[in-house]
């Protein structure tokens, strides 16, 4: 008797034991195929984040490629994070004071500030660089003679031009860095005491 009710003990405990056993094989079976599941669909979108990466990167190549190819007359084109700056306009006094007129797509200030700083100077001059946000309102210094129009754009020729003109960079003599905003240092019946008040010096 007591031979019989061990049997079915062990045949029980058995019993148990292989339910057990299918319970977590089932289980394991489905969380791996959970897992891998998962692990693909993350593969997918990590492919196609990848692929649109790429085509947004050959896209904006090729839009800078026209943009080069557009302005190849005039001066260097540069790109800084992903905006152009066109150089249209170059002055350059007898005493190599300087003067820059730039198209641009950027509407940082901190950009045209790290492009301007890129243009040449000579101690003991000056350089400044003016901004203008519309391709088709842009003056051309290049050819100019007189220095206040060279460098300062300071003509009736302006007076159109100034709605589209962002501001302007200037480092001075012993290499003071400074903006005016607008198209403020275009204007010639301003006293230089008001041009004070009016330019920012850049830290």
């Amino acid at each position: 008797m007591l031979k019989k009710i061990f049997k079915w003990i062990l045949i029980f405990v058995l019993a148990v034991h292989l339910v057990a056993f299918i319970v977590l094989f089932i289980g394991g079976a489905f969380s791996n195929s959970e897992d891998k599941a998962k692990r693909k669909e993350e593969v997918r979108i990590a492919l196609n984040q990848k692929r649109e990466q790429e085509e947004a990167h050959r896209a904006e190549m090729k839009r800078q490629n026209e943009i080069e190819e557009k302005f190849k007359d005039y001066g260097k084109v540069d790109f800084i994070n992903n905006k152009a700056f066109v150089e249209i306009g170059y002055y350059k006094s007898p005493m190599n004071h300087r003067a820059f007129t730039v198209y641009t797509e950027s509407i940082s200030k901190e950009d045209l500030i790290t492009y301007a700083r890129k243009k040449q100077y000579t101690e003991g001059t000056q350089t400044v660089v003016h901004f203008f946000n519309d391709e088709e309102h842009v003056p051309i210094n290049t050819k100019v003679t007189d220095y206040n129009i060279g460098m300062w754009l300071k003509s009736d020729e302006m007076d159109p031009l100034r709605p589209y003109m962002i501001g302007s960079y200037q480092k001075r003599l012993k290499g003071d860095e400074y903006w005016w905003e607008g198209s403020i240092g275009t204007y010639s019946d301003i006293s230089d005491k008001a041009f004070d008040k009016l330019v920012k010096k850049i830290n």
